[in-house]
C-alpha cells in the first residue's frame, strides 16, 4: 500500500519545514512525459489559464461524492472522488464544490463531512483527493488542534499550501499561521500565502519587514508577489519618508520585479507609478549604490523610454552617467 501524501510530507519534514529537494512523486501531464514541480500546475492554472467549466456528468459525480460522504458512505465517496480526479483537478472545480456545500448545507450532515474530510487529507495517496478533502474542510469549523496540525503539515508542500491557507484564514489567529507558512515554503506556496497574508496586529512591523526583505524571494519568479508586497506592506510609505539604504535596496528589488509585466500586471496598476519611480531615483542619489542598484535604475531608465517619461529618463541617466 502506498504511503499517504500526509505521511510523505510529515516524514520528510526537518526542523519544521521540507528540504529544498523534496517533491511528491512525479505528476505527469496526461500522456506526455512531462514532470511538474509541486504546485506548478495549480499556479499555472490560477495565473495563466482561462476559467474551467466542468462537464455535467463530472458535476454529477462531484455532488454524488459529497452526498455519499454526508451519508457516511465513505468508500463510495472515495471511489467517486478518485473518478473525479482523473479529469478534474481540484483547483478547477473548487468554486463549484464549495458552492454546492454552501447551497445545500441544510441537507448535508456537517459531522460526517468533517470526519470524511479529515480522513481524506490524512490517509489518501491521491494528491487531488487530498485537495478535495481540504476544500470540504474549508467549509466547516475547524477547532481541533490535531486537525490543525495536519493542515499545517500539508501546507509545507507547495502542492497544498494554497488550499491549506484558506482553511487557516478562518482560524482565530490564522494570520499568524499563514505568516509562518509563508516563511517555510519557497515556491508557489509562498506566492499563494502572500496573497492572503495581512500585516495585522500583533505582528504588523515584523510581517511588513519580512514582506519588504523576503516577500518576493521565491524559486518561481519575483514578479508574482511584487505588487502584493508593495500594497500589503505599504512600502510606498517607506519610500516617501526617509528610507535607509537597506530599505531602499529592497524597495528597488520590488520595483524592479513590478517592472517585469511579462506574465502578471505590475507597475502599470499603480496610479502614481511615474511619481513613485522618480521618488526612488531621488532617494537613490543620496547613497553609494551597488551594482544591483544600478541595474534597477537601468531598468527604470528603459521603462521611462518605453512610456516616454522624460523626467524618469533624465533622472535615471544622471545617476547612470555619474562618476
Amino acid at each position: 500500500m502506498n504511503k499517504s501524501v500526509y505521511e510523505l510530507i510529515k516524514e520528510a519534514t526537518v526542523d519544521g519545514q521540507l528540504p529544498d529537494d523534496f517533491s511528491l512523486p512525479d505528476l505527469k501531464d496526461g500522456e506526455e512525459d512531462v514532470s511538474f514541480a509541486d504546485g506548478a500546475l495549480d499556479g499555472i492554472t490560477m495565473y495563466h489559464m482561462p476559467p474551467f467549466d466542468m462537464t455535467e456528468s463530472d458535476y454529477q459525480v462531484m455532488t454524488e461524492a459529497i452526498n455519499a460522504a454526508s451519508n457516511h458512505e465513505f468508500e463510495i465517496a472515495d471511489s467517486l472522488f478518485i473518478q473525479l480526479s482523473k479529469e478534474n483537478r481540484a483547483i478547477s472545480v473548487s468554486d463549484k464544490l464549495q458552492h454546492y456545500i454552501i447551497d445545500n448545507q441544510d441537507n448535508l450532515k456537517a459531522g460526517n463531512l468533517y470526519e470524511y474530510a479529515v480522513g481524506l487529507i490524512q490517509l489518501s495517496d491521491n494528491r487531488e483527493c487530498v485537495k478535495y478533502g481540504l476544500l470540504i474542510l474549508g467549509q466547516l469549523v475547524t477547532n481541533n488542534e490535531e486537525v490543525k496540525e495536519i493542515v499545517r503539515t500539508l501546507a509545507l508542500s507547495d502542492e497544498f499550501t494554497l488550499f491549506c491557507i484558506h482553511i487557516m484564514y478562518t482560524w482565530s489567529g490564522g494570520n499568524n499561521d499563514i505568516f509562518e507558512t509563508a516563511r517555510k515554503v519557497h515556491g508557489w506556496g509562498r506566492i499563494h500565502a502572500l496573497g492572503l497574508l495581512k500585516p495585522l496586529i500583533p505582528r504588523t512591523d515584523e510581517i511588513r519587514e519580512w514582506m519588504l526583505k523576503e516577500g518576493i524571494n521565491n524559486n518561481i519568479a519575483p514578479f508574482y508577489s511584487a505588487l502584493t508586497c508593495w500594497r500589503n506592506a505599504n512600502i510606498g510609505s517607506i519610500l516617501y519618508v526617509d528610507p535607509t539604504y537597506e530599505e531602499l535596496y529592497y524597495i528597488g528589488k520590488i520595483l524592479d520585479a513590478m517592472l517585469d509585466e511579462s506574465a502578471v500586471p505590475g507597475i502599470s496598476t499603480l496610479d502614481k507609478r511615474i511619481d513613485i519611480l522618480l521618488k526612488y531615483l531621488e532617494k537613490a542619489q543620496k547613497y553609494s549604490l551597488s551594482a544591483e542598484d544600478y541595474q534597477v535604475i537601468h531598468h527604470i531608465y528603459q521603462y521611462g523610454e518605453t512610456v516616454n517619461a522624460e523626467e524618469i529618463i533624465k533622472s535615471a541617466k544622471d545617476i547612470l552617467h555619474s562618476e
